[in-house]
């Protein structure tokens, strides 16, 4: 080969950077497919829901962090707590019962009042969900309060495997997820695709679309 035929490394147009979504956005998304996210993170536990009845609660003016609050009844009528907390990234394994704690204080919920915590976080490493604990409270090491919640990181997800689940959340965010066989356009369009296909209402149809623009490139 010629060498004047060759492309020096100076000359190669870069890969564009992939889209990540925003934190309001994804707490929007979150709030709005609520039951969608209990199916893909708590699916033992929301088995035993009637999510039709999540209902939203209103966050408090300060501070300004990115946590859904909401409540759902059982299917024997028990009040069920949920809190999920989004992060950027994964919170530092030292930072998690200060922050866990700082949850459970603010809902001041009364002894023994069943409650659901959830991590989602957007970049990071640990693929799928996954059960994680952190001591919140230990005296002389010993310890006497431990907290159980869910850990989920979406970059590292399997785009592939969300985009075949029947929750439309899950379409919504596998273009931001991992797949080794598609590039993220080809991810915003099987969304689009499956949002257009789907039957469901017109609201939350016109609130994926807009969550998944036409024209990623």
């Amino acid at each position: 080969m010629n060498r004047t035929d060759q492309t020096s490394p100076s000359q190669i147009a870069p890969l564009p950077e992939p889209l990540s979504p925003d934190l309001p956005t994804i707490e929007q998304l979150v709030s709005l497919c609520l039951p969608d996210y209990l199916r893909i993170v708590e699916p033992d536990s929301a088995r035993h829901m009637d999510l039709s009845s999540c209902e939203i609660l209103p966050a408090p003016p300060e501070p300004a962090d990115r946590l859904v609050r909401a409540q759902v009844s059982s299917r024997r009528g028990l009040t069920i707590h949920v809190r999920v907390l989004i992060e950027p990234d994964p919170l530092p394994a030292e930072d998690v019962p200060a922050r866990l704690l700082s949850v459970l204080q603010e809902a001041a919920l009364p002894y023994g009042a069943p409650i659901l915590l959830s991590i989602f976080s957007l970049n990071g490493d640990s693929p799928g969900v996954g059960l994680e604990s952190a001591t919140l409270s230990s005296l002389l090491n010993i310890e006497f309060i431990r907290a159980y919640y869910t850990a989920w990181c979406l970059s590292s997800s399997s785009a592939d495997s969300h985009l075949q689940r029947p929750e439309p959340l899950a379409w919504a965010l596998a273009p931001y997820m991992h797949s080794p066989t598609r590039t993220q356009p080809e991810l915003f369009a099987a969304a689009r695709d499956r949002a257009l296909a789907a039957e469901l209402p017109d609201d939350l149809r016109g609130a994926l679309l807009s969550f998944l623009p036409p024209d990623v490139r």
